[in-house]
């Protein structure tokens, strides 16, 4: 539910530059012509829809006292914090609409909103819009969020001259999302809940730009953990002028207004029901956060043999009660490895190896001559060697899954084997790799049970179109030709679900007293650039019969560590179960290792209902 209506404003307006709360008011900024220059002009409205101009024109001066020439200038907000008031805008933006950002206090002690006096900031901030958190410190600092090329970010200040950046974006650009490109900041609001960010992502079509506006909400305590962000835009406008904008917002209880501004037309607000419920989204949202010290591994300052990506890890609980964790790691070389490391609580891993333990150990490329870039490299961006492992424990020994890859045109699923006692020793003398899809196919992500059913090896090695389990006394006899799986995978028409396409199995299922539970990986034929996570439970004892399906996915990519380097990327290779919880570690953006939890009795409780399982993303206290 929506309602227009137009906004009464003075008449000499030729560029509104804002729309914000300053005590109590709705307070207009705008440009009006005067001969031979532009003047910052206000007005003032105690309704949000009748504004009159206030009597004194706002100057704003620079440190040396010289009046600032505010010709083009944008982004004007007024806020009061701790009893500080303060102007923020961006100086003189280039064709991107990237500007200086600047910020103004009182010149003097009496307050009027006539003179401002420009702060020299130590470190100079490039933004196209930004907005301080009214009335809010955050552990005593001021906390200010900007828009730049990369998305929204966060600074943070104990006093309004040096504001510390946080590099990475709160609110990354998001592939597949309508937010992928160009985000605005319209405006922010504290809550006891958590912070609310209103902004926009402008997409052009011809000579149209469509502006999709979308919700945020970040932390009080920590202003750079993100509580919850839409998935989809609650509202946009198509907006047919070049000078068309949206120049602010304002939270009328539980209306959002927006103020429109449209060459010919003037300035308009729009009043929009909060389609999500603020109060009641948070309170649910809370318990879904991710750990906070995602990601956990992460390839920068690490050796060279893992220098370039550090992602999609197996995992298994050994005999000894250690987790032990085998993860994909790619190298300046181009190759991928195994790298090793360990924990005794599922988080924190304090027991790694320096070097791989294991290598592919031939490869028929020439790497010398060939310059290897991660960017353009084809196989989640490396061109040869052991990719995306699955690790179970049978029967005293290790079994280890994954693709070997040396090109498109040699994609085969592969294992290597060890017994449990020398993993533990961290002796890792493999046996001989064996192929267990046949030469001449190409076949990825195949999963063993981590038990034999019936006396057989089980191979889960497709789910597309159908899900497809083979049984096998040996291993080896799949290496030897002795016994071939004929395995399919495709779909001839999208599903009608979130889970349009179905891409492959994620980690080895996890036996419960319910069924056998999977998790698998799709893409969304509304965001055909990610992968998505979803969870089926399948019957014990046929376990190619479907019991339960996800009715939405489990986990989609929104942080940063899932959208960095290859943008849009969330995949899960291991995942186990201790003390009550479901841990499921995957791969963000082809390059960190993530963890992600659940409950697993309410995990299975609300598959089984055909809820919306979700997996539990609650900052984790380890005792």
């Amino acid at each position: 539910m929506e309602e227009h209506r137009q906004v009464q404003t003075p008449a000499n307006i030729t560029q509104p530059l804002g729309v914000s709360q300053f005590h109590g008011e709705t307070v207009l900024a705008y440009q009006t012509q005067k001969p031979g220059h532009q003047k910052l002009t206000v007005a003032t409205s105690d309704n949000g829809l009748n504004f009159s101009e206030h009597h004194d024109s706002p100057v704003i001066l620079s440190p040396a006292g010289r009046v600032e020439d505010l010709d083009k200038s944008s982004n004007f907000r007024l806020v009061t914090i701790a009893q500080q008031e303060l102007v923020s805008y961006i100086k003189h933006p280039d064709e991107n609409g990237i500007g200086d950002l600047t910020l103004a206090t009182p010149a003097d002690e009496h307050w009027d909103i006539a003179t401002w006096m420009n702060v020299e900031l130590k470190q100079p901030i490039k933004a196209s819009s930004a907005s301080l958190i009214p009335e809010h410190k955050s552990d005593g600092h001021y906390v200010m969020y900007f828009a730049d090329q990369d998305g929204i970010k966060l600074a943070t200040a104990k006093n309004i001259h040096n504001w510390q950046i946080r590099k990475r974006p709160v609110l990354p650009l998001r592939s597949g999302y309508f937010d992928e490109k160009d985000i605005d900041i319209i405006s922010t609001h504290y809550y006891e809940q958590g912070i609310m960010i209103i902004y926009s992502s402008k997409s052009r079509k011809r000579f149209k730009t469509v502006n999709q506006i979308g919700i945020a909400f970040l932390a009080n305590d920590n202003p750079a953990q993100l509580l919850w962000r839409s998935d989809e835009p609650f509202w946009k406008i198509t907006n047919r002028h070049r000078g068309d904008k949206i120049i602010g917002a304002s939270v009328d209880g539980d209306k959002i207004v927006l103020y429109i501004y449209e060459l010919h037309k003037g300035i308009y607000s729009v009043n929009i029901t909060n389609p999500f419920m603020t109060h009641k989204l948070i309170q649910q949202k809370i318990s879904l956060d991710r750990y906070s010290n995602n990601p956990i591994i992460a390839p920068e300052n690490r050796q060279s043999w893992e220098a370039i990506g550090t992602f999609n890890p197996a995992v298994m609980v050994g005999k000894d009660g250690r987790i032990h964790m085998l993860y994909r790691a790619i190298g300046a070389d181009g190759i991928s490895r195994l790298g090793y490391v360990s924990s005794s609580d599922g988080f924190s891993f304090d027991d790694s190896l320096p070097y791989p333990v294991y290598t592919m150990k031939k490869s028929s490329r020439d790497l010398k001559e060939q310059e290897y870039n991660p960017i353009t490299n084809p196989s989640g961006g490396s061109w040869s060697g052991t990719e995306d492992p699955r690790m179970v424990s049978i029967e005293g020994r290790v079994y280890v899954t994954f693709n070997t890859f040396d090109g498109w045109n040699f994609i085969r699923a592969s294992a290597i084997t060890i017994s449990e006692d020398d993993l533990l020793k961290k002796n890792f003398a493999w046996d001989e790799p064996m192929y267990l899809s046949p030469l001449g196919e190409i076949h990825k992500n195949w999963v063993i049970f981590p038990e034999k059913i019936n006396g057989k090896f089980a191979i889960l090695h497709s789910i597309s179109p159908e899900l497809q389990i083979d049984y096998v006394d040996n291993l080896e006899d799949l290496h030897n030709n002795k016994k071939r799986i004929k395995s399919r995978f495709g779909q001839k028409q999208p599903r009608k679900t979130w889970d349009t396409w179905l891409r492959g199995v994620g980690p080895p299922p996890i036996k419960t007293d319910k069924g056998w539970l999977i998790l698998y990986h799709a893409v969304d034929k509304k965001y055909p650039n990610q992968y998505r996570l979803g969870a089926k439970l399948l019957d014990l004892k046929n376990p190619r019969k479907i019991i339960a399906r996800s009715a939405a996915p489990v986990l989609v990519p929104s942080q940063w560590y899932e959208n960095e380097s290859k943008p849009g990327v969330i995949y899960a290779c291991g995942a186990i179960i201790k003390n009550g919880q479901l841990l499921v570690y995957y791969g963000g953006g082809d390059k960190h290792v993530c963890i992600a939890s659940a409950s697993i009795d309410e995990f299975i409780k609300e598959l089984l209902t055909d809820r919306k399982p979700h997996l539990n993303f609650n900052q984790v206290t380890i005792s």
